[in-house]
């Protein structure tokens, strides 16, 4: 196996994202957990501080509506350009690249 196919065995999202983000896959993960605790984490907080404020139920409720049809959009607009790139750079990542590592990097990619 080549050094290239072996580099992709090895890969994760976490790795791939902090590489992207920061030029290195060296750095420590920002946040730790699944999608899934990490958005019940931050909903937490955000009710969390609604309480504290001591707003009404209704009020807490359109504020949350607010957040999630932003938050939608935010998130449509970066997968969008997350899709942009990750094809791009799929592309540059393929050419050239020994035939023994394509069915490794088409694993990875999913």
């Amino acid at each position: 196996m080549s050094m290239i196919s072996a580099m992709f065995e090895r890969l994760n999202l976490h790795a791939l994202t902090d590489l992207l983000r920061y030029g290195t896959s060296e750095t420590e993960l920002l946040s730790s957990g699944t999608c899934e605790e990490r958005e019940k984490n931050s909903e937490k907080e955000f009710l969390d501080a609604c309480d504290a404020l001591a707003l009404e139920p209704l009020l807490t409720e359109k504020i949350m509506n607010i957040c999630y049809t932003h938050q939608s959009e935010t998130n449509d607009i970066y997968f969008e350009l997350g899709m942009k790139a990750g094809v791009a750079l799929y592309r540059k990542l393929i050419e050239g690249i020994p035939a023994d590592a394509q069915a490794v990097i088409d694993k990875v990619a999913g």
